[in-house]
């Protein structure tokens, strides 16, 4: 990116209003769009309370399509509810707005000539670019691209222009259809551009390095990257798009996941010299009166406490096939990532994970997690010492992931590990910490009942064995040098003050880096623990335990995500459709 000093400024991007002629009434067999009206004006007063410069809207204002009796009073509505947004907002067509775009297989007309006047007469010009602060916000209309029309021929010969006599990598780019939603050689669907202009269009975003493309069209939220360019895709003000409901891992009761209102919402983006940051407002659908009167979010890169942590157990970077179901598509199964989890993590400004060490050894959880870095997360892998040798093969692969390192071993077989501690110590120049694995067996419960249990890691209520172990222990006193703290583990449903007060005490008695692996999990595998309000309170005082320790101390928790199946079932901060729990509310705002 070209540096060139221009004012900070911030501005507002929304999509997919879906505004109809009456409130309360819709066109649509679903029952949620008859409320897109009102959840709009939710959003509009929100995003009426931050100063920003401008406002962007992705397309689909009205749901009534061109050749509609009620697209001209949709219209008006729809700037009858936006005009109390106070700032200037710029608008770039959707679908319903001017058209689908072509194929011979889409449900409703194409773009046309006539859509197109139809679409100019009430909401002025379909392309254009403005300047703003040193920098380019190009705003197109995807509905012409693999048209045979002469407008997409104008448009992309007019989009090349504003790219060349721009300085590069300071345009922007508002398109209503996501070029691509999983990858960019994916097959033609529903949610995507088709691949001819696509790929030309890409090749542009490469070319005069464009740092941001924003597009809505498909009512849930993605982060995607091709090349040097980030792709965000915003949900809707309005509803949710259910077919992508086949992403979760518990089936929506939210009107098959339409009427999901925890995904509902916008962005604000701040621009500061070549830095771009970007938060996503949750609207709730006007549901969350606190939310509605006092909108919070957060990022990563705000590093709001630095030493809570979260051990990522279930996966959150997963790949789903998105079945054809006859109303939008019919002939393909769509890929896509569930991109929720990460999502609830970035609002709430965590940025140390934890992280199983196979992770490294799959593909697309590498890359993701390589693309996704750069908003200012940490990794902290774990592993077994036996799997150490396989960390030595590609240290040139893995070293830029691997922030910390978690060992864990028998006490007994530590000096046996010992050469390949010290080769990976040389080959990575991240922190390696120990954590004694413990091999009990035949414990039971009060109850004299047998458990199946693995145990690692210091208990915190006997610091002194961490803090004692390298010097009062002669033979392991050569791997001393090798690492550079330990694991411990905490039960924070029962932990009782003393063990805070030691807690307090590490930076005084130790040097050492200290990462509390905090268990939310009742003692019995077999039972759940499923109080929200117990989990709620018990988190926020360790969020502000944690925001008042050391920076070498991280806890890193152990309910994320809710365990709804399996062992040690439990509440978490979003559940398995990805959305806050009680737990994330009163984080998001201690």
């Amino acid at each position: 990116m070209t540096s060139t000093t221009t004012t900070p400024f911030s501005f507002l991007v929304f999509t997919d209003a879906h505004v109809t002629a009456t409130d309360g009434r819709t066109n649509s067999p679903f029952k949620v769009n008859a409320l897109s009206n009102e959840r709009f004006y939710t959003a509009v007063d929100m995003m009426s309370k931050f100063n920003v410069d401008f406002a962007i809207n992705l397309g689909d204002m009205v749901h009534p399509l061109p050749d509609s009796d009620d697209y001209s009073k949709a219209a008006e509505r729809y700037f009858q509810i936006s005009k109390s947004l106070g700032h200037k907002q710029y608008c770039i067509p959707g679908n319903h707005d001017i058209g689908d775009k072509p194929s011979k297989w889409v449900p409703a007309k194409e773009i046309s000539l006539q859509s197109i006047s139809k679409y100019r007469s009430y909401f002025g010009t379909d392309f254009q670019s403005f300047n703003h602060k040193g920098w380019q916000f190009v705003l197109l209309n995807a509905e012409l691209f693999n048209s045979d029309l002469e407008n997409n021929d104008s448009q992309k010969k007019w989009l090349e222009n504003e790219l060349k006599n721009f300085p590069i990598g300071r345009t922007i780019v508002s398109i209503h259809y996501p070029p691509f939603l999983y990858s960019s050689d994916e097959t033609d669907h529903y949610d995507n551009l088709s691949p001819n202009d696509r790929d030309w269009l890409l090749n542009n975003f490469s070319k005069y390095k464009v740092p941001l493309v924003l597009s809505g069209h498909v009512h849930n939220f993605w982060y995607n990257s091709f090349k040097s360019t980030d792709l965000l895709i915003i949900p809707s003000t309005s509803f949710v798009r259910q077919d992508y409901a086949e992403m979760y891992a518990s089936p929506s009761p939210l009107e098959g996941g339409r009427d999901d209102i925890n995904k509902l919402g916008f962005f604000l983006i701040k621009i500061d010299g070549d830095e771009i940051v970007w938060k996503f407002y949750r609207t709730f659908g006007g549901e969350n009166d606190i939310q509605r009167q006092t909108p919070v979010t957060d990022c990563p890169k705000d590093k709001r406490n630095e030493s809570f942590g979260a051990d990522m157990r279930l996966p959150w970077i997963t790949n789903h096939e998105i079945p054809p179901s006859g109303a939008l598509d019919e002939f393909y199964r769509k890929t896509v990532r569930n991109d929720y989890p990460f999502l609830a993590l970035y609002e709430l400004g965590i940025n140390r994970l934890r992280l199983p060490f196979n992770d490294l050894f799959q593909a697309d959880v590498r890359k993701r997690l390589t693309q996704i870095k750069k908003f200012g997360f940490e990794y902290t892998f774990y592993s077994l010492d036996n799997a150490l040798p396989e960390l030595t093969d590609a240290p040139e692969t893995f070293a830029e992931l691997v922030d910390c390192l978690e060992i864990v071993s028998p006490l007994n077989k530590l000096t046996e590990v010992e050469p390949l501690i010290a080769k990976i110590k040389s080959e990575y120049t991240c922190p390696i910490l120990l954590s004694p694995l413990w091999q009990k067996f035949g414990e039971t419960d009060d109850l004299g009942r047998h458990l199946h249990i693995i145990k690692h890691g210091f208990a915190v209520k006997e610091f002194e064995k961490a803090k004692d172990f390298f010097t009062k222990n002669s033979e392991f006193k050569s791997l001393n040098h090798n690492f550079d703290g330990v694991v411990c583990e905490l039960d924070m449903l029962s932990a009782e003050k003393y063990v805070w007060d030691k807690i307090n005490s590490w930076e005084t008695i130790n040097k050492g880096r200290l990462h509390i692996l905090v268990s939310c999990k009742l003692s019995n595998p077999a039972d759940q623990f499923i109080d929200e309000e117990l989990l709620t309170k018990k988190l926020v005082d360790l969020w502000y335990k944690a925001k008042h320790s050391p920076n070498k101390v991280t806890f890193f928790i152990d309910s994320f995500t809710e365990i709804d199946r399996g062992y040690f079932r439990r509440a978490g901060i979003i559940n398995r459709l990805g959305n806050p729990m009680k737990a994330w509310h009163d984080l998001m705002r201690t």
